[in-house]
Formats: C-alpha cells, structure tokens, sequence
C-alpha cells in the first residue's frame, strides 16, 4: 500500500507544473500561491479535525506554540512562499522545462544544509556525495546554457535583471531545501508516539498557516509597491486553480505522507525522482515547453546524481561509473561531431581486443584467488568452531582475528594478525597453520598498481577512440556510448573485485550463532528496482538526445 500510496503522490505531482504553467499565464502568481496555500490549508485542517474527533490525540495546535517554535514555522513558511515565487517567475521568462529541472537540484542542496542547520552530523556527507553534487550542479550548468541566449537575454539592457531571471530556478531551489530541512527538523522535533502520519500532519498544517499569511502578504506587496495587476479569472482559469489546490496539492500531499508513515520498505523516497522524468513527458505531450537534447542531458545528471546519492543498493563503484561514462560521452558526443574516419570499427577493435584479454586474466586470477582465501578461512573457522575454546567470548575473538585477515588490505594489520594466532600458543591452529601461512601469503598477491595503471590507460584510449573518431550518425554515436560505457563498467568491475577481495560475509553474533554479514543483507528490493530503472532511463535518455541532434539513424 506504501508504494501504491506514493506513486499517486508522484502521478499527481507530475501535473504540478504543466497546470501552474496554465494558470499563471491568466491569474497573477502571487494571488495563485495564495489561493492555493489557503484551500489547501483550509482543507487540510477541517480533514485533521475529522481524523481526530474521535481519538482525543495530544498534538500541538497553533496556539501551543512556543516562541521558537513560531519563528521557526514562520521561517519556513516564507522561505517556501519565496521559492513558489522565485520559480512562477522563472516560468514566464525561461524555458519551463529547463527551470523545472534545475529547480529539483534541491535535494542535494538539502544534503549540505541539513547537517549546518539540523543534524550537526556530516558523517554521510563524504567524498562520493561531494563528487555526485558536482556533478548535478555540472547538469544546472547545462540547462541554464541554453537560456543565455533565448529572446529575453539577449533583449534585457539589465544586467542584473537578466542574470538574476536566469538564477531564479537555482534560487527557488536552495530557498525550497531551506524550508524543507527547517520543516523535516520540526517533524522530528513534534514527533507523536506510534502516529507517524499525525506527525508529518500536524506539523504539515502549522507550516500551512504561515505560507498563507506570507502568501497574502506577497499579494499585498505586490499591488501596493509594485502595481501587480489584478489577474484575469476565467472559468478554465479557475477551474484549473481548485484543481490544483483539492486534488494535486490536498490529495498529492496526503498521499505522499501516507505513503511515508506505512512504508515498511527502506528509502522508499527513491521513488520520487521518477516525478522529474514525468514531467517532462507531460510538458512535451502539451506542448508547453520545447524539450531539447541539453534539457534531457542536464535533467539527466541532475536525476542520476539524486538517485545515487539517495539509493544504495550496495557499495560497488561498477554501477555508477557506467550510469556517469553514459551521460558523459553522451554529453561529449552532443556538443562535438566525430571526426569519421574511414577504418574506425576496425582501429577501435585493437585497443578493445588486447583491453578484453587483460581483463579476463585479472580478472580471472582475482576470482580464484578470493575463492582460495574464502575456502580457507571457512576450513579454518570451522576447526576453532569444533577443536577451539569453549568460552564464546574467547572463539569470537580468534574467529574475528581470522576474518579480519581477509577484510583488510593494510600489510601491518594483516602482519599483526597473522602473528597472533601463528604464535599466540592456540592449540586450534596447530594442525592448520599450513592453511594460515597460504592465506596470509596469499593476501599479498593481490592486483598490483601496475596492472590497474595499464587497464585505466588502455580503457581511456579506448574510450577516447570510439568518441573523438566516430562516424557522423546516429548509429555511431550510440556504438561510441554504449562501448564506451561497457568499457567504464569492466575497468570498475576488476576495482569492484579488488575491494571484494577485503570483505568477509559470515560472522559470529555475541551469542555464538552464525548468521551473515548486516553489510551483505541491508540492500532492498526497491532500490533494486530504481537501481534498474535508472539504468534504462538513462540510456533512453541519451538517446534521445542523439535523436534528436541527428534526425534520422543513418549508416
């Protein structure tokens, strides 16, 4: 039901911005944020009070607010009311799609500004995220390109009118992560014991109020200092708005929070970057916005930087390189044409031949190889199992020693080890050292930095040949592509089989039970799931692009 629940929220929300898009080119946007924050309010706590007439739930209303509490959900309030604005704007003088886009870059802004304002803990920010963050804000880069040079830029005398239009998405963006980390802290913060959908509703509605009151003091700047017109409503106009306001934001929003409170699933919340790609598709199918090959690339990047960093299925870097090579040659193969040479399948197919062979030797060796050491370690357990203390305690101990041979790649810790349980006088070892000696031994001949130097650098030739000397047609650009990403994908796989090479499956609980690894079991069908779809988004994705900058297949 989680799922059901959240794909309505998603369908519902992908009708966002083509319907916005309708009624702001009628009704002035400041009053159509008003009228919508204040039906969507003015439902929402009539539905709250229906819910709870029964149940006599302790929550806090409005009145039982605390100063702090106040500035807080007022704070949040304006800064959602600001990125409405800042965004509604943007739609009038840019393209929608392309500031839509660039609009959901936010999540990731959200990943920095939630441990500086809320959690205090940067402990999942690290090198990975800061890297995919780059790159999505590369895709901001892309999509915000194009606009300098639409009709409105290049006809605006203003400066700092022209570029502050252009950066309106990106600021309604970051101004929409503020108010969501303020907001997602308050949740935390009014937590109701075994109520989790009250929760989220709850604080959900005292944020409400505030967007209303700021709404209506946006309107009245508006008219007052500004001289707004008054907006045209027209029946469609109007029908549109109570659209808008009952169904996608009421209905959208219950929806998404039932969708939260009865998820049993991890990250469940993946499933919301599909919402990027369906508006889109509803865009083109109403023609409101031109979709070109930079508006899919860029949206690309932004989406796939979200969804890695929000779903991990496991920690195998196989799987992102191939996604990031994709959209990074398709990007080259975008804005450069190929040079076309005449041999091109048959020189491509050298550096790929003898790149393909030294990648099954390694990785063959390196598959064998850990097989041995996780065939030796088992034998091994198995003998401090049967013939080693009988303490639990004390067995967990030598078995954690052992194990901790084959989880790491450092010489002195595994040197260390190796010492303790060789020399350590346990009576369990002495008719296995032979096999101790094989498996530290073995430990040492691993991939050398060599190896890996040359795959890398006859990989990159490869890749580099099928991009720069491709043929001038659709076709070759999708050889360059997908070559060019199975190449990404071996190289990694070998570093993938590497890293395995340092982890350990089994383990000994305090109890002397053995059960596997929390690493090996944390990963989820529905990351699966998106983890697969992304893959074949992107790749439509690309090639739509292509298609789009070639016309027509060609040989």
């Amino acid at each position: 039901m989680a799922v059901m629940f959240m794909l309505v929220a998603i369908f519902l929300f992908s009708l966002w911005t083509p319907i916005i898009t309708f009624c702001i080119q009628q009704i002035n946007l400041w009053e159509f944020i008003f009228w919508t924050e204040l039906i969507g309010f003015t439902v929402s706590f009539c539905l709250l009070r229906f819910l709870t007439r029964r149940d006599k739930v302790k929550y806090k209303r409005l009145r039982d607010l605390n100063a702090r509490e106040m500035m807080i959900f007022s704070a949040s309030g304006f800064l959602r009311v600001l990125a409405m604005g800042c965004l509604f704007i943007s739609f009038l003088h840019l393209s929608v799609a392309g500031a839509i886009s660039v609009y959901d870059f936010w999540p990731i802004l959200a990943l920095f500004i939630s441990p500086a304002l809320v959690t205090k803990d940067w402990g999942k920010v690290g090198a990975k995220e800061i890297f995919l963050s780059l790159f999505a804000f590369a895709g901001v880069l892309m999509l915000l390109y194009p606009e300098t040079r639409s009709e409105f830029f290049t006809a605006e005398p203003d400066p700092w009118k022209r570029w502050g239009i252009l950066l309106l998405p990106f600021a309604a963006g970051f101004s929409n992560a503020l108010s969501g980390v303020i907001k997602d802290g308050l949740i935390r913060k009014m937590q109701l014991q075994d109520r989790p959908f009250l929760s989220i509703f709850v604080v959900d509605i005292n944020y409400g109020f505030f967007c209303v009151i700021f709404a209506a003091l946006s309107v009245f700047a508006g008219r007052e200092f500004l001289e707004m017109p008054t907006g045209t409503y027209t029946l469609e106009g109007v029908a549109a708005l109570l659209f808008f306001s009952l169904v996608i934001v009421v209905m959208g929003r219950l929806s998404f929070t039932l969708g939260l409170a009865r998820a049993t699933i991890q990250n469940i919340s993946v499933l919301w970057f599909i919402l990027p790609i369906l508006t889109l598709f509803w865009l083109w199918l109403f023609g409101m916005s031109p979709i070109t090959g930079e508006i899919i690339l860029g949206a690309s990047m932004i989406t796939v930087a979200n969804l890695l960093i929000t779903s991990k299925p496991d920690d195998r870097l196989s799987y992102p390189a191939t996604i990031i090579t994709l959209l990074l040659v398709s990007i080259y193969c975008y804005f450069f044409e190929g040079l076309s040479v005449d041999d091109y399948y048959q020189a491509a197919s050298v550096p790929l031949f003898f790149y393909s062979i030294l990648i099954a030797f390694l990785m063959d060796r390196l598959i064998r190889r850990d097989r041995f050491e996780e065939d030796l370690v088992v034998e091994m357990i198995r003998h401090v199992e049967n013939d080693g203390p009988r303490q639990i305690k004390q067995k967990k101990t030598l078995i954690d020693k052992l194990t901790a041979i084959v989880k790491t790649s450092d010489v002195e810790k595994i040197d260390a080890y190796y010492q303790d349980l060789r020399n350590g006088g346990h009576k369990c070892f002495r008719d296995v050292t032979e096999k101790l000696d094989a498996l530290v031994l073995s430990r040492m001949q691993g991939a050398n930095f060599g190896e890996v130097l040359v795959l890398f650098l006859v990989g990159m030739l490869g890749i580099l040949m099928l991009s720069v000397y491709r043929p001038p047609y659709f076709a070759g650009d999708c050889f360059a592509i997908v070559l060019a990403a199975a190449i990404a994908f071996m190289f990694f796989m070998v570093v993938d089989l590497m890293r395995l090479r340092s982890q350990f499956f089994l383990e000994l609980d305090d109890k002397g039970k053995f059960r596997m690894s929390r690493d090996i079991m944390r990963a989820t069908l529905i990351d699966t799931v998106v983890s697969g779809v992304l893959v074949l988004v992107v790749i439509l994705a690309t090639l739509g692009a292509m298609w789009l900058r070639r016309g027509t297949v060609g040989f």
